[in-house]
């Protein structure tokens, strides 16, 4: 995964959107995109995505549905679950990202702590 965007919040805090990069990916995936939060240079999935932050690794293969070319596509197991993280399109991690930048000091706070764990 790559860091594509970053928006600094405030000195210790920025919004990112992270990529799955790999060229099979980017070929058929749009929705390979995510928002992470950066506190003093550590990287923090939302809550709800920790959970395939952890796998053991084996040498299974998945096939998955491109959303481009509407084809099959056979992934490792890395790969499949770097997609369950980031499971978003571009566009909709921008909107996400102005819309936090939108937010007071206190409700950007309060929204960050809900979303993300640190």
């Amino acid at each position: 995964m790559k860091v594509t965007k970053t928006k600094n919040i405030s000195k210790n805090i920025a919004l990112s959107i992270v990529e799955v990069n790999n060229p099979i990916v980017v070929n058929h995936f749009n929705e390979r995109f995510q928002v992470v939060l950066e506190v003093n240079g550590k990287r923090i999935f939302p809550r709800h995505k920790t959970k395939f932050l952890e796998f053991l690794e084996n040498d299974c293969v998945y096939t998955l549905k491109s959303d481009i070319t509407d084809e099959n596509v056979q992934l490792n197991e890395i790969l499949v679950h770097e997609l369950l993280i980031c499971d978003r399109n571009e566009l909709d991690c921008m909107i996400e990202i102005d819309e936090l930048s939108l937010l007071d000091d206190n409700e950007l706070s309060t929204t960050l702590h809900s979303m993300y764990k640190f």
